[in-house]
């Protein structure tokens, strides 16, 4: 369990192990997923960015706080090749253009193309940023990592990597579809 915040009022949470529902408890007001759809991405980018922040060191620029920019859930682990699709819009967030600003394309067995437009920094911030990714699922026997991103440009761009259980080369693990989780932070 992550905890973001605790208050006189009340604390928010984000329990990892639940996968259809996040309960938020602010004073004694109960909020759950199928309740405030409206209200979760602001939620999940506020949690995000809480259990980021305390595990990782922020890369803002001096006198600027990190903030969330995108994050998104690749629902999909095995969709056409080449083809762009929109990641789950209830459990995605665009900052300037909202879930659907986020796309993800599979290029290749657990090889997957992410972008975030909009929200790449431009030549006003150049590059930077920190980006998280993680397989997701019950049971998964996957595991991913981010190859590299992009920003300085109009749009962020993250080539994300997954695998699973041998078949690769010298016997360890080879490419293996997944869905995952991303998160980009500046």
């Amino acid at each position: 369990m992550c905890e973001l915040a605790h208050t006189e009022t009340g604390n928010i949470l984000l329990d990892k192990a639940s996968t259809e529902k996040v309960v938020t408890a602010i004073g004694k007001h109960i909020m759950s997923t199928t309740q405030y759809r409206p209200l979760l991405g602001l939620a999940f980018g506020a949690l995000a960015l809480g259990c980021t922040a305390g595990a990782t060191p922020s890369l803002a620029a001096e006198g600027r706080a990190a903030a969330t920019l995108c994050y998104l859930w690749a629902n999909n682990p095995s969709p056409a090749l080449n083809t762009p699709y929109q990641p789950s819009p209830t459990y995605s967030f665009n900052a300037v253009n909202g879930p659907d600003g986020n796309s993800v394309t599979k290029i290749a067995t657990g090889t997957y193309e992410v972008t975030c437009s909009g929200v790449g920094g431009g030549a006003l911030l150049g590059a930077g940023g920190h980006v998280q990714v993680s397989a997701y699922g019950a049971g998964v026997s996957t595991f991913c990592h981010v190859g590299s991103w992009g920003t300085g440009v109009k749009d962020f761009t993250a080539s994300v990597y997954c695998f699973g259980k041998g078949g690769g080369g010298g016997g360890g693990p080879g490419p293996a579809d997944s869905a995952f989780d991303l998160l980009f932070v500046w």
